[in-house]
């Protein structure tokens, strides 16, 4: 349409040069040919080559620090300008929990259990009796339950899906993302016992503990295995022992003892890991009770932890001496140390999520990435009781009355 047009004799002889290059004039040379076959052989190589080197020296190579090199998160970024202040109304005194969860707060007390979205909107009220109300949440499910009662509560995406009673008194509970329960009982006959549950809540397995009474239950992706902790003490000295069980077998797969630790908590990965944290050392064991990696704390003191993470775990370690500084640890999921220093102030509580580590000291806030890079410090809003975040909508303090949002940007 534009520019001169071509003459027939010049579109004659391109035609001729196309023809005269389809009849053998476009072939590649032998010795091209064989330059182009020597630059794949040496590419293959070096592919190997490096496939062996990283496969040899995997256990030295922490590649969360690579991930480190290579990725940076946007502080401007972090939670949503359309945050609005939660009105909530809560009996202070009866230990309230409060638990984030996508865009939802959860509130439970010992007479009523709350979800109000980001929107301070009412997702669900219920008036109910708990002694101690505690939670577990998985993938788009949350449970609430009663420790030392026998109410359980299921959620799913703020929708209540299960609304149920335990036959015996309630001692842990864990919840897993397709929505399948292991609770841990006390039992007639028994010390305390554990039962798994089907997405729907039907009861498909149990197992009895006859000599020592369980006190924390994981359950796996799958919903096939579960780990168990008990405790049992002589002469002053302590054990702790974890069951790695499966539901089609009636006796655990293994058991392995922890002399002189307590087990805080234990968590399931993807990949069907366990990770369990004591009061000495940090453990990931393989589902049938293989250790494969260990964190000491050594003359530290653990102060406050989050395993939840599928990425990484935080560690708050302390000293013996009250007022010395104190170091935030993060671990990659291989226990290797990604990150370990000071923190820059006594620290009071924890809130982690996959992007942000909040670190409440005195007044203040102090905010690291999820690699433990030190990115600022903001004030706490006087009286907040609990700050809490969500990875969607940001951090928010918990007042008498109200959550209020917090910028950590």
């Amino acid at each position: 349409m534009f520019g001169r047009r071509a003459k027939p004799e010049r579109i004659e002889d391109v035609r001729r040069a196309v023809e005269k290059k389809r009849a053998g004039g476009g072939k590649e040379s032998p010795k091209k040919r064989g330059r182009a076959r020597t630059a794949a052989i040496v590419a293959a190589i070096v592919l190997i080559l490096g496939g062996v080197a990283i496969f040899c020296l995997r256990d030295y190579i922490n590649f969360y620090g690579i991930k480190k090199l290579f990725s940076s998160f946007d502080v401007g970024n972090y939670g949503s300008s359309s945050v609005e202040t939660i009105e909530l109304s809560y009996d202070s005194a009866l230990s309230p929990l409060f638990l984030a969860q996508r865009d939802g707060l959860y509130v439970a007390t010992g007479n009523r259990i709350t979800i109000k979205s980001y929107q301070n909107k009412e997702l669900y009220d219920e008036m109910i009796s708990l002694m101690s109300p505690a939670a577990a949440d998985r993938g788009k499910y949350t449970l609430i339950y009663d420790r030392g009662g026998r109410e359980l509560r299921l959620f799913s995406d703020h929708t209540l899906r299960y609304r149920g009673a335990s036959e015996h008194e309630l001692l842990a509970a864990d919840v897993n993302s397709k929505g399948q329960l292991a609770f841990v009982t006390k039992a007639d006959g028994y010390r305390t016992m554990v039962t798994v549950t089907d997405e729907k809540q039907n009861d498909i397995y149990r197992w009895y503990s006859a000599e020592r009474y369980l006190s924390a239950v994981a359950l796996s992706e799958s919903g096939e295995e579960f780990c168990a902790v008990s405790l049992a003490g002589s002469s002053g000295d302590v054990e702790s022992r974890l069951s790695f069980s499966s539901i089609k077998e009636d006796e655990p797969a293994a058991q392995v003892s922890l002399p002189g630790e307590l087990v805080f908590d234990l968590s399931y990965k993807n990949n069907g890991s366990i990770t369990a944290i004591t009061d000495r050392a940090l453990y990931v064991f393989t589902r049938d009770g293989e250790l494969v990696s260990k964190y000491e704390y050594g003359e530290r003191v653990l102060q406050y932890f989050d395993i939840s993470s599928e990425d990484h775990t935080v560690l708050v370690l302390g000293n013996h001496v009250y007022g010395t500084e104190t170091n935030l640890v993060v671990l990659d999921n291989s226990l290797k140390v990604v990150s370990d220093g000071e923190t820059g102030g006594e620290v009071d509580a924890i809130s982690t999520d996959g992007r942000r580590i909040l670190l409440t000291s005195g007044e203040s806030i102090l905010v690291f990435n999820a690699y433990g890079d030190r990115l600022d410090t903001v004030d706490l809003p006087r009286g907040t009781r609990k700050l809490i975040q969500n990875e969607e909508m940001g951090a928010y303090a918990i007042l008498i009355d109200r959550a209020v949002p917090v910028s950590t940007k």
